[in-house]
Parts: C-alpha cells; sequence; structure tokens
C-alpha cells in the first residue's frame, strides 16, 4: 500500500500538466483515497474474522 502510495505521489508532483495549486491538492486527495481504502480492507479482514487486534 505505501508502495503505491508513494508512486501515485510521484506521478503527481513530476506532472508537468498542472498547476501547484492543483498537485497539493490531487496530494491530499490521494493521501484520503488511501486512508479510504484501508478501513474498507481492514472492514473486509474484520468481516471475515481474519483481523485479530
Amino acid at each position: 500500500m505505501e508502495y503505491i502510495q508513494a508512486q501515485m505521489k510521484l506521478n503527481a508532483i513530476t506532472c508537468q500538466h498542472h498547476p501547484e495549486e492543483e498537485i497539493e491538492r490531487r496530494l491530499a486527495q490521494i493521501d484520503t483515497d488511501m486512508r479510504q481504502v484501508e478501513d474498507a480492507l481492514r472492514n473486509d479482514l474484520a468481516f471475515r474474522g481474519l483481523l485479530h487486534p
């Protein structure tokens, strides 16, 4: 997950088609999206009984 997040951020930073404000907004959106994915995966594992605290 961390590798994917790092790659997505690197792509956003190195993209030269967007202004600086757009890049900052995209980085924040990537963080939000990754937290949602992690929550969904955690909930799925808990539902299946595979997540142990």
